[in-house]
């Protein structure tokens, strides 16, 4: 009896020996049912999984997008740098000019992704073109490889044997190739109707260059920002770079403020603030500023030999 069950258990070890498969997405497309043997700093060496005998060949980790790994470990390359998980808990979608997307997928329809960023979920609904998407990782597993003729789907499951895949693509040849063309895309916040959110409004303590103003910022890329701001006794301009490609991230600028118009001017500063900006309503910002001009309210308020101020706000913004 003991010896049929150790006979037993070699046959399920066994078994799950030859059906465990790495698989390996490649940067143009290409989907390789493998066992990974080797790994270095810039090179993945690997046997394909209906040759474990043959030779072993070599990917440059530059040429690849992710390797999932037969014991659910996911690894996502990025340029230089490497992204690790054990066990996926969001959905990441690889875009045509790679980049990598850790994501909550909301809503695939024909032609458009709409998704959130994990770091944002209470965030605005953001949204790719299919047409500038190479593939989708969900969370559950499967994946989706998006290309001009449509979209093929693959469920990577580290019991599916080989011949499965090749069952799903008949008219394929081993390894699976799939051609793409290569584009580049944006990808901004978009609101409930799927319009991207370019602009926003912010209003508060120490805004638009007086004691209360107004500002308006607009996008004019994924991270740019353009913002001026008015008040009754100033006015502001300043260049944004956001550290999210959303408009309710939080973001660098350089900061031009005019202090006092007319006969009560006081003098300007230019200078950097750091603003941080929660996923709703509140914003806050601190920096400081050169002093670039001095008017004729300056001694009124300043001492001469001031050339540096220190600078914040407080308030509120809504995009729009």
């Amino acid at each position: 009896m003991k010896n049929k069950l150790t006979l037993i258990g070699l046959f399920f070890v066994s078994t799950y020996a030859c059906l465990a498969q790495d698989v390996i997405t490649t940067r143009d497309s290409q989907i390789i049912i493998t066992k990974v043997i080797e790994m270095n700093i810039d090179q993945v060496m690997f046997k394909y999984i209906d040759n474990l005998d043959g030779s072993t060949y070599m990917f440059q980790k530059s040429d690849i997008v992710s390797i999932h790994f037969q014991n659910g470990r996911v690894e996502l390359y990025q340029g230089a740098n490497t992204i690790t998980t054990s066990s996926p808990s969001h959905d990441v979608i690889v875009t045509r000019d790679s980049q990598i997307i850790n994501a909550k997928v909301v809503a695939v329809s024909i032609e458009q992704i709409m998704f959130k960023y994990m770091d944002n979920l209470d965030g605005s609904t953001y949204m790719f073109q299919k047409k500038d998407v190479t593939s989708i990782h969900y969370q559950n597993g499967r994946v989706e490889i998006f290309q001009p003729e449509g979209v093929k789907t693959v469920q990577y499951n580290q019991n599916q044997p080989q011949n499965q895949y090749r069952t799903q693509y008949p008219n394929t040849t081993y390894p699976l190739f799939i051609q793409s063309e290569l584009t580049s895309n944006g990808g901004l916040a978009t609101d409930s109707e799927g319009r991207e959110e370019r602009l926003s409004i912010n209003f508060g303590f120490m805004m638009g260059g007086g004691l209360i103003g107004i500002d308006l910022e607009a996008l004019l890329g994924k991270r740019l920002g353009l913002q001026f701001g008015f008040a009754l006794s100033g006015m502001d301009i300043s260049i944004n770079y956001h550290f999210s490609p959303y408009i309710n991230s939080s973001f660098i600028s350089l900061q031009y403020i005019h202090i006092g118009l007319g006969r009560n001017n006081v003098g300007a500063t230019l200078g950097p603030m750091l603003n941080f900006r929660a996923k709703k309503l509140f914003q806050a910002g601190i920096g400081w500023g050169v002093v670039v001009s001095r008017g004729p309210m300056w001694t009124n308020a300043y001492k001469e030999e001031v050339t540096m101020l220190f600078q914040f706000n407080i308030g509120l913004y809504i995009p729009l």
